[in-house]
Formats: C-alpha cells, sequence, structure tokens
C-alpha cells in the first residue's frame, strides 16, 4: 500500500490543499506535481450548502451560491518505480474535518469528498499519472462570514496494487 444574506455580501476565500501521501512499501514513488486547488471563490449567501465540484477529469461545477474568481485546478500526482502494466487501485479521503484558515475566519469549509479514479494502470516502465478532484462545500450556516484569506485542509490518497 502507497499511500446570506439579501445585501448580497462577497467574500472571497483561495485555497490550497495540502495532500498527505503514505507510502508502506519501498516499492513505488508517488510524487505531486501539482496540488489540488479549489482556486479562488466568492460565496455570496450562506444559508443553504454552496459548493465548488472539481473533478479528477478536470469539470469544474459550482452550486447554492459560490462563484469562481480564479479558475481551480485537479491535483496530479506521478506515479513511478511500480511494476510495469500494473494495476493500482486507488482509495482516496478526507483525514480533516473542517478547513484552516491563515487569518481567523468565522466559518470554515469541508471537504465534501475526494474523488479519484478507482484503477489506474502503469505503462511498460511502471509509471502512471493520477488526477485527483474533490467537492468544497460551505457550511451552510446563515449566519457567519468567510474571510478573505487562504484555507487548507488534509486528504489522503491510497495505492494499493
Amino acid at each position: 500500500m502507497t499511500t446570506n444574506q439579501s445585501n448580497m455580501r462577497i467574500d472571497k476565500a483561495s485555497f490550497a490543499f495540502v495532500a498527505i501521501l503514505f507510502m508502506d512499501m519501498a516499492w513505488g514513488d508517488i510524487i505531486e506535481v501539482s496540488s489540488l486547488d479549489f482556486g479562488t471563490v466568492a460565496v455570496s449567501q450562506n444559508s443553504t450548502p454552496g459548493q465548488v465540484d472539481v473533478s479528477f477529469t478536470g469539470l469544474v461545477n459550482y452550486t447554492g451560491g459560490i462563484y469562481g474568481i480564479t479558475p481551480p485546478s485537479r491535483g496530479e500526482f506521478f506515479l513511478n518505480n511500480f511494476p510495469p502494466n500494473q494495476s493500482l487501485f486507488i482509495t482516496s479521503s478526507s483525514i480533516q474535518a473542517t478547513t484552516n484558515s491563515d487569518s481567523t475566519s468565522q466559518d470554515q469549509f469541508t471537504l465534501d469528498s475526494i474523488n479519484a479514479p478507482s484503477v489506474i494502470t502503469t505503462d511498460s516502465s511502471g509509471n502512471a499519472t493520477l488526477y485527483v478532484g474533490g467537492v468544497l462545500e460551505t457550511s451552510a450556516d446563515g449566519t457567519n462570514n468567510y474571510t478573505n484569506t487562504r484555507y487548507t485542509i488534509s486528504y489522503q490518497i491510497s495505492v494499493n496494487y
């Protein structure tokens, strides 16, 4: 295993997410090429859940009063030194309930889910590229606002073969 507002107040938030990868075997390396990044968003209301959905295929969807300011991007990992033409089984999970923010914020986001393909296959050299997406969600508490700051959260990707 390798592991609300009626006056339309707009609060901006930018995101950088940290991937935490665990490796139990000496075989195989995982190198982060680019982080999963939900971009900079504006939350126009927080009385219902708002989401930024970045799929591992690169598609982006905003719902529930959350709007993109700068584009998000899926995470990319380079996997090498695995057996050639090997199926790699991918699992992912959030390991932190809510985000942390650089500056104090009345509210935090949750990482509703992490998505990645369930299986990828290495090439004849034992290499593969893994793309990771996720769904970021507002609290929907209806009273608190988000501070214009950077928010981070950790997630885990496991690679088994």
